[in-house]
């Protein structure tokens, strides 16, 4: 008896993917991540083999995340990747899937990366809103509220390009907020000590308290921090544009908060 003969299986021969599926009953359900080549570009969207008897669709706004002159360009006649399930439409005998999808979870997995290292990111504004702006961060929308933003929110214009810090992110609920102040804060951070006193100008007047300017940051002197024969009301006694003395008493760079007081 030969020791040096080793045993070798069947050949197994599968001549396409689609016996496979039919051997294994393999069924495919909304939310799954398959492969598939890309084998026909229509005006309305790419057609994909799955390698099985259903074929896969992906219109055209399931393309891309982010923003393509033509679409045409980002699609390689026979190119393998990945695609999510979005729907089965059975009438067609199609299922419905997106390149978009996939782009966001990465998209997403970066942002969280992003965000643990809490880089600085320079993005661009895509709209502006009463209440802030809304910026592109890696193909996903993010909002900077105006309480975040160190100029007027007017003062920017669609495209412009501003520095930002994240201040909170949520994925389940598909939400970026950021923040210009809190960069600035942190920028001003080495040079801002607790306990400093600091000259600063009025730059707002709310019924609880004042918005003192200092360089390029705001802080909140709030009502509870300056002397009583002043509480009675505050536009009576400040005036905005005028300066005042104040002590700094909390910086939260976190948030991009400064708090003040003239109790000293």
């Amino acid at each position: 008896m030969n020791n040096n003969l080793i045993y070798m299986p069947p050949k197994f021969i599968c001549k396409s993917l689609d016996f496979l599926v039919n051997k294994y009953n393999y069924l495919f359900n909304k939310g799954d991540i398959i492969a598939g080549k890309i084998f026909s570009i229509e005006s309305s969207g790419i057609l994909v083999d799955i390698g099985a008897k259903l074929v896969g669709y992906v219109p055209l706004k399931e393309i891309s995340l982010y923003h393509i002159s033509s679409f045409k360009k980002k699609i390689n006649f026979y190119e393998t990747r990945e695609f999510y399930i979005l729907n089965h439409n059975k009438e067609n005998h199609q299922l419905i899937l997106s390149i978009c999808y996939i782009e966001y979870l990465k998209a997403w997995e970066r942002i969280k990366q992003l965000y643990l290292e809490d880089i600085s990111l320079n993005t661009t504004i895509i709209k502006q809103h009463k209440s802030g702006l809304a910026v592109n961060i890696e193909g996903v929308i993010g909002f900077v509220p105006n309480t975040h933003i160190i100029a007027k929110a007017d003062d920017f214009i669609i495209g412009d390009k501003i520095s930002l810090k994240f201040l909170a992110i949520n994925e389940p609920n598909n939400y970026l907020i950021l923040s210009h102040r809190r960069l600035i804060i942190q920028n001003y951070y080495n040079n801002l000590k607790i306990g400093q006193t600091i000259e600063g100008i009025i730059k707002d007047i709310k019924t609880y308290g004042l918005f003192i300017k200092i360089g390029d940051i705001t802080g909140l002197l709030h009502i509870s921090e300056i002397n009583k024969k002043y509480s009675e009301k505050l536009s009576n006694c400040f005036k905005i544009g005028n300066s005042i003395i104040v002590r700094i008493i909390h910086i939260d760079p976190k948030q991009g908060r400064i708090a003040l007081s003239t109790l000293y």
